[in-house]
């Protein structure tokens, strides 16, 4: 997921903040990274995953968040861009469903996905628990790391949590990666050091 590498090359950049550091701010979640986040740590310390224990480490996220007075929004994907169906049929086996011409994919139509798979059963379930908690979900559009930098290079939010390194090439500012209530830390890039430290842009990241 994301720019291969891009991570390790921007390493050195990478702050470790407490979790205090969130106080007040206004984040935008990218809400399938965080699902597939907490399914990892699940599958790490409890081998097998039971009782769904991602929806409880999400809420406890989310309560974390919420009592440092943070003002949430989840970003979730909403149709396939035309130009990854063909992985998209790949990956569901769905034969010719999707497209009936692949060497007219530019042409294709944007996709709903599969909102039967389980994982989008998974973003379902945390969408509900954001909503319960009065957290509103932004997914009319087509790709989330291209929203969630725009709210943030637009000042409409003060960073996002992505572990998608795309998210850079699409112009976020300032991003947390990961997020730990044990050690009560965030981890954060700010592109103003990457620019500073390592002399290099967004548009170095695209072209590169």
């Amino acid at each position: 997921m994301g720019v291969k590498n891009l991570w390790d090359i921007l390493e050195s950049c990478k702050k470790t903040l407490p979790l205090h550091h969130l106080q007040n701010k206004r984040v935008c979640i990218d809400l399938s990274c965080w699902i597939v986040q907490l399914q990892n740590v699940n599958k790490t310390h409890c081998g097998l995953v039971k009782d769904k224990p991602y929806i409880r480490n999400l809420f406890h996220r989310l309560r974390a968040l919420i009592a440092l007075n943070c003002s949430l929004i989840f970003v979730a994907d909403g149709s396939i861009p035309a130009i990854k169906l063909a992985t998209y049929r790949r990956r569901l086996n769905l034969g010719l469903e999707v497209i009936q011409d692949e060497t007219n994919l530019q042409n294709a139509c944007s996709l709903r996905r599969n909102m039967g798979s389980e994982f989008s059963c998974m973003v379902k379930e945390a969408k509900d628990i954001g909503l319960a908690l009065g957290i509103p979900c932004l997914d009319r559009g087509l790709n989330t790391e291209a929203q969630c930098a725009l709210l943030n290079s637009e000042s409409l939010c003060d960073g996002c949590f992505s572990s998608d390194s795309d998210v850079f090439l699409f112009g976020a500012r300032t991003v947390y990666r990961d997020m730990c209530l044990g050690e009560g830390h965030v981890v954060c890039y700010e592109m103003a050091e990457v620019e500073r430290k390592l002399g290099f842009g967004r548009n170095s990241m695209v072209i590169s």
